[in-house]
């Protein structure tokens, strides 16, 4: 893991989520223990995830934590409310739902509060999705969506990546981010979790330089690249660990904790 040294006293923790403090579905006892440690040093603790709102509910709970960033970087909140949206074009989504219809596709559609699918998701689908913990699904149709005014911040789109660069070709006006074989995320383009957290450092006052991220994908990359400080996972790949100032030990093996521990914002392990 080497060594790594500290200079500047640090303001905020940004935290990932799956491959992070959690693993298979459950939380790391260490990682909560650590969340516990930084809530009574007074230090804000953010989740910065890919995963919905909806989708992180029980998480929030458990830890304690009433700020956020989803959907990859398209939504932060505060105590619930909205301090940074960016949503999906209508017409992209629109065009994506007619499109992955045409195609016999799968999808869900993420609002802030809800998950919406058109039709009946495959028992592969829905077994995958349990393995991520996927909130309870809304069934609604592609006239519904075209005439709401609800904002979609994210699609999840169930394919093999034959499709993906037709997609960024097609839809311009979207990123891409797989997490699956089978599993797609599309959000707005220009979508990052660093821009969402800049958002939310503002709102609370505090800065980048003074700010942590720990994490292990490839969506953690641009926090990495905008956080004063930036720790990997020992679970990542080498291409996400080399983008980090330091490289902690995997999400099983106590990394969160070891690396707050490391950066002298907890005490060490009881």
């Amino acid at each position: 893991m080497g060594v790594f040294s500290i200079q500047t006293k640090l303001d905020a923790v940004f935290l990932d989520i799956d491959g992070t403090i959690l693993k298979n579905g459950i939380l790391i006892p260490s990682a909560k223990h650590a969340i516990r440690e930084l809530h009574e040093s007074q230090i804000p603790v953010i989740l910065c995830t890919g995963r919905s709102v909806l989708h992180t509910g029980y998480i929030r709970a458990a830890l304690q934590v009433t700020l956020s960033v989803h959907f990859n970087g398209a939504l932060a909140l505060a105590n619930g409310d909205a301090v940074y949206r960016q949503p999906l074009p209508k017409e992209a989504v629109r065009g994506l739902m007619r499109l992955a219809e045409q195609r016999h596709f799968s999808y869900v559609l993420h609002s802030q509060d809800k998950a919406w699918v058109t039709q009946e998701l495959s028992k592969e689908l829905l077994t995958l999705l349990k393995r991520y913990d996927f909130p309870a699904l809304s069934p609604t149709s592609l006239e519904d969506v075209a005439k709401s005014r609800v904002p979609v911040y994210q699609m999840n789109w169930f394919a093999d990546g034959a499709e993906d660069v037709e997609l960024r070709a097609v839809f311009p006006g979207c990123s891409l981010h797989r997490w699956e074989a089978q599993g797609l995320d599309i959000q707005a383009a220009g979508c990052d979790k660093s821009v969402a957290a800049l958002a939310l450092l503002d709102h609370l006052g505090l800065s980048a330089e003074r700010a942590v991220h720990i994490g292990d994908g490839t969506n953690d990359i641009g926090m990495f690249r905008t956080m004063g400080y930036s720790v990997a996972m020992g679970n990542a790949t080498k291409a996400v660990q080399e983008e980090a100032c330091w490289v902690t030990a995997p999400v099983d093996e106590d990394g969160v904790y070891l690396a707050l521990q490391q950066l002298q914002l907890v005490p060490f392990l009881r």
